[in-house]
């Protein structure tokens, strides 16, 4: 998988989400760039965990944000969050389920890593 660039037309118009939203890329870019390089483990996690944290504030100033201009599909947009949410659950229960795989095959590419199933842009 490719990295995402950042482009004008994912812009929302709004200065903060828009730095939200290079900052979750660029997170979920250096999870592709290592992808193959089969990371350590406990890297992984500590990204994960970084990334995961980062989205929860993200989503809660991006609802906050579109309750705010009374965004008419806001109830819609909380569903993806929460479906985000749970792709990213999954992939870090894999990648904990698959850890001793990871530790096992350092030199290949590892299915858990090379999903990426949470990335739906």
């Amino acid at each position: 998988m490719d990295t995402i660039a950042w482009q004008d037309s994912f812009s929302v118009g709004n200065e903060l989400m828009d730095d939200q939203h290079k900052k979750l890329i660029g997170m979920l870019n250096h999870m592709i760039d290592d992808r193959n390089n089969c990371p350590d483990p406990q890297a992984l996690w500590e990204l994960l965990a970084k990334m995961s944290e980062y989205a929860e504030e993200h989503f809660h100033d991006e609802e906050d944000y579109m309750e705010q201009i009374n965004y008419s599909d806001l109830e819609s947009h909380k569903q993806e969050h929460e479906s985000f949410k749970a792709k990213v659950s999954g992939f870090a229960a894999d990648v904990f389920v698959n850890d001793e795989l990871v530790q096992q095959n350092r030199g290949c590419k590892i299915n858990c890593v090379n999903g990426h199933r949470y990335v739906n842009l």
